[in-house]
């Protein structure tokens, strides 16, 4: 037994990149910045090359301004992921050498605490931040929960988390939702201190925080549930709707399970979805006494029934209205042609042979 791969005719080459890079640092720089150092990195793995590379060649290659190549490079060394090394004095010139993402990953994690940052984000990352979607889609959602837009040395704070302590936006964005929604803290400090104490139980990515949070707060868990089968993702549980899904829960005694499927049902009815349309169907069900699935299902099977019903006796009425008026008609008809009385002319021979003269 054995192991084999097949060998490729045409050697098209290859570069590996650490997921380190796509995971944490892609998502603090924008498109053109990604594109420089991808391309850097790979004329950096290429050493059987003859081709002189440059940043001129970046250039032309990316059809971008040497400018943004060498503001690219500026980027990314004060990100601590590459280092440019000096060889021109007087004409500014230099190597760009690329640093081991996995041994900065083990210095920021192994050799610093968590609590304890290296370095506070400067306003050039600040206005950085503005050029990435992902970022501004973050700072969005959290001005939202806050219900106020944050201040420059706040989201500078927020920054700090990405850049020292490698947190994706996502995850951030949940420790908000968390300190919002379910310990109703509207303060960053105290996010920052979720996000320590997420860190030091492993929870590290967004996927950890929603596991994390489902078992920490069973109510958060059911409120984003049926946030999340509604359709609506990283909107904040208002109060109005935690009162309706209460009275669901609690007054009514519905299972999650049978509010899911009814919130799935009723969704495909109406482009507009609401809470107000869906507290009116779950109180016309528990007023029925349709309290399960299976009563649901077969309430809705009666009701397509009915409906199948209902149209086959429309259609039956319009056809035999149409057939009615076909009869009618033809009756009318028949009667008119009976009822045509021919004229009567009683000409004699001679008459008629009157008229044919005077004709000619």
């Amino acid at each position: 037994m054995g192991f084999k791969k097949t060998t490729d005719f045409i050697d098209f080459g290859t570069i590996s990149i650490e997921n380190i890079f796509i995971s944490d640092f892609m998502p603090m720089a924008n498109g053109t910045y990604v594109k420089v150092y991808l391309l850097g990195y790979k004329y950096a793995n290429e050493s059987n090359t003859n081709m002189e590379i440059s940043n001129l060649t970046i250039s032309k290659h990316l059809s971008i301004t040497m400018e943004d190549v060498l503001s690219a490079w500026d980027f990314w060394e004060k990100k601590g992921i590459v280092k440019k090394n000096l060889i021109s004095e007087a004409q500014g010139d230099y190597d760009v050498e690329f640093l081991s993402l996995r041994q900065l990953y083990i210095d920021n994690n192994f050799s610093q605490k968590v609590a304890e940052p290296s370095k506070k984000a400067s306003l050039d990352d600040l206005i950085d931040s503005t050029k990435n979607p992902e970022l501004n889609d973050m700072f969005y959602q959290i001005d939202q929960l806050m219900r106020r837009q944050l201040q420059p040395k706040e989201r500078q704070e927020i920054l700090t988390w990405i850049y020292d302590f490698h947190h994706a936006p996502m995850l951030i964005l949940k420790a908000f939702l968390f300190a919002v929604e379910v310990k109703g803290v509207k303060n960053i400090n105290y996010t920052r201190s979720i996000l320590t104490h997420w860190y030091d139980q492993g929870v590290i990515t967004s996927e950890d925080a929603d596991q994390y949070m489902e078992t920490d707060s069973k109510s958060y868990s059911i409120y984003r549930s049926i946030y999340k089968t509604l359709g609506f993702t990283n909107r904040t549980v208002s109060a109005g709707d935690k009162e309706l899904i209460d009275k669901w829960l609690q007054v009514y005694a519905l299972s999650l399970d049978f509010i899911l499927e009814v919130l799935k049902e009723r969704s495909t009815r109406t482009s507009n979805i609401n809470m107000k349309y869906m507290d009116a169907s779950m109180t016309d069900l528990y007023e029925r006494g349709i309290r399960t699935i299976s009563a649901f299902q077969e309430d809705l099977q009666k009701q397509q029934q009915t409906l199948a019903e209902k149209k086959a006796l429309k259609t039956n009425d319009t056809k035999s209205s149409a057939d009615g008026g076909n009869f009618a008609n033809k009756a009318i008809n028949k009667n008119r042609f009976h009822q045509f009385e021919q004229s009567k002319n009683d000409y004699t021979d001679k008459d008629l042979e009157k008229l044919l003269r005077n004709r000619r």
